[in-house]
């Protein structure tokens, strides 16, 4: 059976270098079609979206949250139970009407938390006005915290004003739109040192930062660069933090026409400096050599694990994969197509978003969703990440060597 296997060179724990082949072996294929297509405005069939936008594994269970295209129609988020073993599905929902088209949504885990960034993208400035609408009870955009475990089904299906306090807004008035300023927000992602929320400003490219737990609005980050400069960020539709290394992964939805920005293709990296409060530029992931056929849904990924170090996922809807590259220089290491251990490859085109984490047995998991522009087509694929007896001597030497030099001292 057919594995991807890429060629790692990252760094691993207590800075051991490890090198040697690392698998990703397809393992389930979950059908979520019934679960994401046909969303409408009512809340009666239990749909999510028309497509997959965000994917959390959380060692046991995985999250899905939808996406709509256009029109005003729901949104929501969907638990696959026990996704390595029996994966009961949809024992968990929340729903939610966006304005418009949402375009993407966002999910993280974090606190026994979701953090749901929804509606993200929606480009009518005229009525992003966000969740401090009073008028609008199911409000079309911004970030609400979710307990994952202490609420039940019917608390997941707001249909009230009432009903939004089941779980709550963390969207703090001065990361909303207003005519005036022209806020939207597209990209989101959670900084564990400070227990932040960033939300990324699609017009004004600031980084606003929220209390994770409250929900009080802290300050910006600022984006290094400008206009015409070669840096600035404009166009991102997605983020992931890094709070070990401090480094901000980006995703642009276009690649931009100015000659001295033109090989930025799609993926950058920022580097956070506490000391001015600005991220700033530290490399072009991509190399210029990357495209993306649909600008709304560019996604990325870090991961990091002991077993593997570090490396970022890529979705590529041109070439219908998933490109995996090194965290610090960029290379490609692999990709993925669908095809790993017999299974179907991905659809031409379709929307790829996937999320790395340690299962409860001690194994890593990429989980990736799958959708198509048609909402016809949805799927949860997941793979273990393997790595070969070489990766397992260099961390076990390294190791080693680790508890030798500790003796010594």
């Amino acid at each position: 059976m057919k594995r991807a296997s890429l060629l790692m060179c990252a760094i691993g724990l207590g800075g051991v270098a490890m090198a040697g082949p690392l698998q990703f072996q397809q393992v389930k294929n979950v059908t979520m079609t019934s679960w994401f297509t046909g969303a409408d405005n009512t809340f009666a069939n239990g749909r999510h979206g028309d497509q997959i936008g965000g994917v959390h594994f959380d060692g046991t269970d995985v999250f899905l949250s939808g996406w709509t295209s256009s029109g005003n129609k729901r949104t929501g988020v969907v638990k696959v139970g026990d996704v390595l073993n029996t994966h009961t599905i949809g024992s968990v929902q929340v729903q939610t009407i966006t304005r418009g088209g949402s375009r993407m949504t966002k999910l993280v885990g974090a606190n026994n938390n979701l953090y749901w960034g929804y509606g993200n993208g929606e480009g009518n400035t005229a009525t992003n006005t966000g969740d401090n609408d009073a008028a609008n009870l199911n409000p079309n955009y911004g970030v609400r915290q979710i307990d994952k475990t202490g609420v039940n089904s019917a608390a997941w299906s707001p249909r009230t004003g009432a009903d939004l306090n089941t779980y709550n807004v963390l969207t703090s008035p001065e990361a909303q739109n207003t005519a005036a300023t022209g806020k939207r927000i597209d990209a989101m992602a959670y900084d564990s040192n400070n227990n932040e929320i960033f939300t990324f400003d699609f017009f004004n490219t600031k980084i606003f930062r929220t209390n994770a737990t409250t929900g009080a609005f802290i300050g910006t980050y600022d984006i290094e660069g400008s206009a015409g400069a070669g840096t600035n960020p404009d166009v991102w539709r997605d983020m992931d933090y890094d709070p070990v290394s401090k480094r901000l992964y980006t995703r642009a939805s276009v690649i931009n026409t100015v000659a001295s920005r033109a090989n930025r293709a799609g993926g950058e990296v920022f580097q956070l400096d506490t000391s001015t409060g600005t991220f700033k530029r530290a490399g072009n992931l991509f190399g210029g050599s990357n495209t993306i056929s649909d600008n709304s849904v560019a996604k990325v990924e870090h991961a990091r694990g002991a077993q593997f170090g570090e490396f970022v996922v890529y979705n590529d809807t041109l070439a219908s994969n998933l490109t995996i590259r090194h965290a610090y220089t960029g290379a490609l290491l692999g990709t993925i197509t669908g095809t790993e251990n017999g299974f179907g490859a991905f659809g031409t085109g379709n929307f790829l978003t996937s999320h790395v984490a340690q299962g409860a047995n001690g194994k890593y998991y990429l989980m990736v969703s799958e959708s198509n522009a048609g909402g016809t087509f949805d799927n949860l694929r997941v793979y273990q990440i393997v790595p070969e007896p070489a990766t397992m001597v260099a961390l076990g030497t390294g190791a080693l060597a680790l508890v030798r030099r500790r003796k010594k001292s």
